[in-house]
């Protein structure tokens, strides 16, 4: 697949996004303004009242919606997150699939899960089971 089949696929999504959910959120709001494909991924370990864009150029971004509601999405230089996010992406959004993150000979097995892809924490309220820092890999880069 091609970058540009990637950005289309992430474009197509974005539009179903924005005219499937109320204009009046933020995340539409965003999604819609800075062309980004909001991604439900909190990392577990750390509560950052943050939500997660995908754009269609495969960069990730984050905004906070309880700290800064005004501030605009900021890109991801963090490697392990960039690719978690991405991963869980993937699963959120399967047309996404065929992009998913692949494992190299640098990759390291996440230390949290062990390879598992799951993270056996589960927070206080009854959300489940937190994402693990790998998103479900089981992996790192």
């Amino acid at each position: 697949m091609s970058d540009l089949d990637f950005a289309n696929v992430v474009n197509q999504l974005i539009e179903k996004y924005v005219a499937s959910h109320s204009q009046a959120d933020r995340d539409t709001q965003l999604a819609a303004n800075y062309r980004l494909l909001p991604v439900s991924f909190q990392p577990s370990g750390a509560f950052t009242a943050s939500r997660y864009g995908l754009s269609p150029a495969g960069e990730m971004f984050y905004w906070t919606w309880y700290y800064e509601p005004d501030a605009p999405p900021k890109a991801i230089s963090e490697k392990h997150l960039r690719h978690a996010a991405m991963w869980h992406a993937t699963d959120e959004y399967p047309e996404l699939a065929l992009f998913r993150p692949t494992r190299t000979n640098e990759s390291v097995t996440c230390y949290q899960c062990h390879g598992s892809g799951h993270s056996g924490i589960t927070g206080e309220l009854d959300y489940g089971e937190l994402p693990c820092v790998c998103g479900g890999s089981g992996w790192l880069p």
